[in-house]
C-alpha cells in the first residue's frame, strides 16, 4: 500500500490511472512477482502480491513509485514529496488471509463512495474475477480464488457473494487486523 503524502491526489484522471498500471506491468518483468488483486484509488493503491524473493517486491515497489513521482512532477508542476513515505507491506500467512485481502482491497471504491457495486470502478481487479476479461493482463488468480470451486463459473459466483456480504466489511477489518497482528512464521492464537 502507498498513500499519497498528506492524503493528497496522485491519480487525476484517466492517464495518470493507466501510466501507473503500465508502470506496475513494466516493474513485474524486472522484478517478478504476482500481481492478484489492485485497487487504484485517487489519493492511495492496494496492490496484492506475491513473491519468490523479498528484494523484488522492494525493487519494483520503489521503480513504481519514484517512475510515477517523476512523471507526475512533470505533468503537474508538482514539487516536493508525491507519497506519503516508503510503502507499506503486510504478510498473508494463508491463501484465505489472501482472498480476504482481496476482497478488502477491491472493496475500497465502495467504502469510499466512489460506486455503489466494485464492478462499476474501472481501476481495481474486482472486473478480472467476475468474468470482465478488461483488467491488465498481468493480473495472476488469487490462490484463494482457485480453491473457491473447480468451474469457472463456480468460483464467480461464489466470489460476487463473498463480496457482497453485508457485514463482511467489520469481519475483514477484523481478519486484517490479526493479519497485520501476526509475527511472519508464527502461528496466530486464538
Amino acid at each position: 500500500m502507498a498513500r499519497g503524502n498528506n492524503r493528497q491526489t496522485v491519480f487525476h484522471d484517466q492517464w495518470d490511472y493507466e501510466k501507473f498500471l503500465w508502470l506496475v506491468g513494466w516493474a513485474k518483468g524486472k522484478h517478478p512477482f504476482r500481481l492478484h488483486n489492485f485497487v487504484l484509488m485517487p489519493n492511495h493503491v492496494h496492490l496484492l502480491v506475491q513473491v519468490q524473493c523479498p528484494l523484488d517486491l522492494s525493487r519494483a515497489m520503489q521503480k513504481i513509485l519514484q517512475v510515477y513521482s517523476d512523471y507526475f512532477r512533470e505533468k503537474n508542476s508538482f514539487v516536493g514529496h508525491l507519497w506519503q513515505g516508503r510503502y507499506k507491506s503486510v504478510l498473508l500467512p494463508t491463501d484465505r488471509s489472501l482472498l480476504l485481502c482481496g476482497r478488502y482491497i477491491e472493496m475500497n471504491p465502495v467504502r469510499a463512495a466512489l460506486e455503489q457495486n466494485p464492478e462499476d470502478y474501472s481501476w481495481s481487479s474486482y472486473r478480472f474475477y467476475v468474468g470482465n476479461r478488461d483488467s491488465p493482463h498481468f493480473i495472476e488468480e488469487n490462490p484463494g480464488y482457485v480453491f473457491l470451486a473447480n468451474s469457472a463459473n463456480d468460483r464467480k459466483r461464489i466470489y460476487q457473494e463473498i463480496v457482497s456480504e453485508i457485514d463482511g466489511d467489520q469481519s475483514i477489518k477484523k481478519t486484517m487486523g490479526l493479519i497485520a497482528k501476526t509475527p511472519p512464521g508464527r502461528p496466530k492464537k486464538k
